[in-house]
């Protein structure tokens, strides 16, 4: 029982597709390889060393590699070739197809004489024969020599990726079928949103020249005939491919180009070549496509103008909703239009130009799903546009119905045109889709810029002044928030400088730019706004000044500040205005106080001052001051030149002041009681 699992295993595991390719190295021998005729040989070195022998030399790979055909499209051979012979051949069999014939074969040229080893490399899958299973190759190194000799280093069948994926959208080209786009994505999902149900669809180089000519005798297919000259990237109706010719990516870019086949005939190239260069930028798929001919015929004629699709695109049936704008004002944002999506059976196209009034003068179309989301084309020199539906809607990128877009515009082809022009595919919202068109044409959506002020604290009733930095783009306007949250437009401020104006409490500020219906915000700021303390009221008691604010004063005199006079209380020393102001720590001041003029009598030194006596005057060390009325209570201050004051007492009767800790100089004796006000200038000696 044991036995026939693993029999039936074996089986099995024969019959599985490969899909990873293979490569032979001929590292360590012939790697299953036989010399079937005229060729003989040995391995070293690592290379399969040939020698022919005769007519038709040729040599078989192992059978059964089950190489799946659609996967493995690449061969690549590194070889050196000693003959006189320009070209090999690759020959082919499937599971299905165990005929060795030229339908299944592939020639490439080469060096003649060469004295190297080199890499040639092709798309074999550019013929339509390549398909199914591959069973076996065959090499034939020179078909037209009967001696010489073969250097082969190595021979690979593998897969090969042209596609690209940014993070945003995927894109792939089928290097099988011209290099046409035959896969859009978003990166994030695998959801194809190109039909590429036959080689009619796909998204590809499609042109037309001459008249429409009957070769149904030549194998024209009668469904398409006449028919003009008419290159198609993909390949013709009888699924025959075109040709690759070259290659190559970048990690944005893709260059192929190609032999087209004339879409109406059997099997039949069209004299010309397609290439085709492909972009990556963010959502959008930037193309050039450029046709070179170079025609020999003479049924065609020339010069004829022909629309030509610029390009042909085809858009799975599922985004079914057709939107563009047809009105005289474009690239101003003005509404887009829902338009309507006319079938094919109906006989022909939907057709949007001047003629119809309907012409999308902002150069695209868009088909998007229920959700306004798909894909836009945009081709700048487009004079008109074809678009619709064949089939129903909700089809996959394999169902035979699809939507259909196509710019077009009238360009006559000669037998020697060479014709290039760009287009864009940009995939996303419907908003996102024409604001990007909008930047492509070079009307840009709004960016904000970065605002500053010029103080971020400030006091109540204050304003801060605000300005923009860095590039910015669009229509400001300044929007004031007391809670970040509920913006409010700024009347008359819309240039890079604005001003808050006065503001009492904390606030938030912020810079809006429009362009069209695109809206841009700048970084939020917030001032904080700081309360003024109350306006002080000031007394004169006696010869004091006295503020109601206990602390945060500064006196001034005649409208200028008195050095250290920051206490509640000032002893004036000269006549003047005084007043006071209060400051906070915050830095916010109050109003100016009321205003005192105050006035100053000096007295005589020595002289009695009615009911006081003082003396000495200049002093020393001691300074006496006696009463003349018993029970009279006087208050006395000694005040330098810088409003200090040095000494507060009161007193009853007499008392001796301490002086001679005072530096020489004018001091200020101040005397106060129920019957005097006086201020006697004492010198200290």
């Amino acid at each position: 029982m044991k036995k026939v699992l693993l029999i039936s295993l074996l089986i099995i595991m024969s019959l599985l597709v490969q899909s990873q390719g293979i490569t032979y190295t001929f590292d360590s021998g012939a790697d299953g390889w036989t010399l079937l005729n005229s060729l003989s040989g040995s391995v070293s070195g690592g290379s399969y060393n040939l020698t022919i022998t005769g007519s038709d030399p040729y040599m078989a790979s192992p059978s059964d590699l089950g190489l799946s055909a659609s996967d493995n499209i690449y061969f690549r051979i590194k070889v050196r070739n000693g003959t006189n012979d320009n070209f090999f051949q690759l020959f082919w069999v499937t599971n299905s197809d165990n005929t060795w014939n030229q339908q299944k074969s592939y020639i490439f040229d080469v060096v003649p004489n060469d004295d190297q080893i080199r890499e040639y490399s092709f798309i074999v899958a550019s013929n339509s024969g390549w398909s199914g299973t591959i069973r076996q190759i065959r090499l034939d190194p020179g078909n037209n020599v009967t001696a010489g000799t073969v250097q082969i280093d190595e021979i690979a069948i593998l897969p090969y990726d042209f596609s690209m994926d940014n993070g945003i959208i995927k894109v792939k080209q089928d290097l099988t079928r011209g290099g046409a786009i035959n896969y859009i994505s978003v990166s994030s999902n695998s959801t194809n949103i190109v039909n590429i149900h036959d080689e009619g669809r796909y998204v590809q180089q499609s042109y037309y020249a001459g008249i429409s000519v009957d070769r149904q005798a030549e194998g024209q297919s009668p469904s398409w005939s006449p028919w003009p000259w008419n290159p198609i990237q993909v390949g013709d109706c009888y699924m025959n491919r075109a040709q690759i010719l070259e290659f190559n990516k970048s990690s944005d870019t893709t260059y192929v180009k190609c032999i087209p086949m004339q879409w109406d005939m059997n099997n039949m190239a069209a004299e010309a070549t397609m290439e085709q260069w492909t972009i990556l930028q963010g959502n959008v798929i930037k193309v050039v496509n450029k046709l070179t001919c170079y025609r020999t015929d003479d049924i065609y004629g020339e010069g004829y103008d022909l629309s030509q699709e610029l390009p042909a695109v085809y858009p799975i049936s599922s985004l079914c909703n057709l939107y563009s704008y047809a009105g005289n004002n474009p690239f101003t944002y003005e509404p887009v239009e829902n338009l309507p999506v006319v079938n094919l059976s109906s006989g022909f196209w939907g057709i949007y130009d001047n003629n119809h009034g309907n012409a999308p003068s902002e150069k695209w179309m868009a088909f998007v799903d229920d959700d306004l989301w798909g894909i836009g084309v945009y081709t700048p020199v487009a004079q008109r546009f074809l678009a619709g539906m064949s089939g129903t809607p909700g089809g996959s990128s394999s169902s035979a119905s699809t939507s259909y877009i196509a710019p077009t515009k009238i360009v006559p082809l000669y037998k020697n045109s060479v014709f290039e022009y760009e287009y864009y595919l940009v995939v996303g919202d419907l908003e996102d889709i024409r604001l990007t068109i909008y930047t492509l044409y070079g009307v840009y959506p709004a960016e904000a810029g970065t605002v500053s002020a010029d103080a971020y604290s400030i006091c109540s009733g204050e304003q801060a002044n605000f300005s923009i930095s860095g590039d910015y783009l669009g229509n400001i306007q300044w929007q004031s928030s007391p809670d970040s949250l509920n913006w409010t437009d700024m009347i008359g401020e819309t240039d890079i400088f604005a001003s808050s104006g006065a503001i009492t409490e904390d606030t938030y500020f912020r810079a809006k730019f429009t362009s069209g219906p695109s809206t841009a915000y700048s970084n939020v700021i917030k001032i904080s706004v700081s309360e003024l303390p109350p306006t002080p009221v000031i007394t004169l008691l006696g010869n004091v000044l006295h503020s109601d604010a206990p602390t945060g004063n500064q006196w001034y005199k005649d409208n200028e500040p008195i050095s250290e006079a920051t206490d509640q209380e000032y002893v004036p020393i000269e006549t003047g205005d005084y007043h006071t102001v209060v400051s906070l720590s915050s830095g916010c001041s109050s109003d100016t106080s009321n205003h005192i003029y105050v006035i100053i009598t000096d007295m005589s030194s020595c002289e009695p001052v009615n009911l006081l006596k003082v003396y000495p005057n200049p002093v020393t060390s001691e300074l006496n001051i006696e009463s003349l009325i018993k029970g009279e209570v006087f208050y006395i201050e000694i005040v330098d030149m810088l409003g200090q004051v040095l000494v507060k007492q009161w007193f009853e009767g007499d008392v001796c002041v301490q002086t001679r800790d005072f530096a020489k100089g004018i001091y200020f004796l101040r005397l106060k009681s129920d019957h005097e006000l006086k201020t006697i200038q004492i010198i200290r000696e």
